[in-house]
């Protein structure tokens, strides 16, 4: 979904939860041209994939003998 999408869609989902009516997903998905289900996922808190990963490096455990190989003069 691009972003526009993202925030007229977000802004109907306050509306019908502000007037407590159950949000018609299918209608919703034709209106979006999206599958109903991403729709509903959205109306319950998906926020979108993260755009960095916090995956630690395979080096990280030999980072002290790599500083310490560095430091060596003339290398």
């Amino acid at each position: 979904m691009d972003e526009s999408q993202k925030v007229s869609l977000q802004a109907e989902f306050r509306i019908m939860d502000y007037t407590n009516t159950k949000p018609n997903y299918a209608e919703l998905a034709r209106k979006y041209k999206k599958d109903y289900r991403t729709i509903k996922k959205y109306h319950e808190g998906y926020e979108g994939k993260p755009r960095t990963r916090s995956k630690p490096s395979r080096l990280d455990i030999y980072r002290e003998v790599i500083e310490e190989k560095l430091s060596i003069p003339r290398t």
